[in-house]
């Protein structure tokens, strides 16, 4: 899923997610049976004959999701899935992701904002500069601080993998 989702002018909700199936290499008849039922799978089948271009932006990322798994992908990969969306819509986009990663084989995110690694991922990796720097559960990422503050035990953790890189294992 890209970071910034462009809705396609002249074409709904459902029109945009199958082009982007046909795109991926399905047929016109598996990408609009694709389109109609991973509407659901987003919370978008209210929206179905929408004009894209009249999307909200949390309809939008939701959007960006359906085209992201209309081909049903086994890695999903989301650049800064969140980007744009005020605090509720990024619980309820949350949400969906929890639900949505549980049935791919592999969920990548990448992300500037530490408040996405509090919903459920199981792996942390930071990459700076082209190398991985820590790669780790995110209990292990956070470590054992004892503090009420997850964000800034996010951002200590980040600040420590950038002052350590990680070593090559033999």
């Amino acid at each position: 899923m890209a970071q910034q989702i462009r809705p396609l002018r002249g074409f709904t909700v459902t029109e945009q997610i199958a082009y982007s199936g046909w795109l991926a290499g399905l047929t016109k008849r598996q990408a609009w049976g694709s389109a109609r039922r991973v509407l659901g799978r987003v919370d978008l089948d209210d929206r179905a004959d929408t004009k894209a271009m009249a999307l909200s932006g949390g309809q939008l990322r939701r959007l960006g999701l359906a085209q992201a798994l209309v081909h049903d992908p086994a890695i999903l990969l989301l650049d800064e899935p969140t980007a744009g969306l005020d605090i509720a819509q990024r619980e309820n986009f949350a949400n969906l992701l929890r639900t949505i990663s549980a049935t791919v084989d592999h969920t990548l995110v990448a992300t500037h904002d530490v408040a996405d690694l509090t919903t459920s991922f199981d792996d942390v990796a930071v990459i700076a500069h082209g190398q991985i720097r820590f790669h780790g559960t995110v209990g292990e990422f956070v470590g054992s601080r004892s503090t009420t503050d997850t964000k800034g035990a996010i951002i200590a953790a980040y600040e420590r993998a950038l002052a350590h890189p990680l070593e090559k294992s033999a």
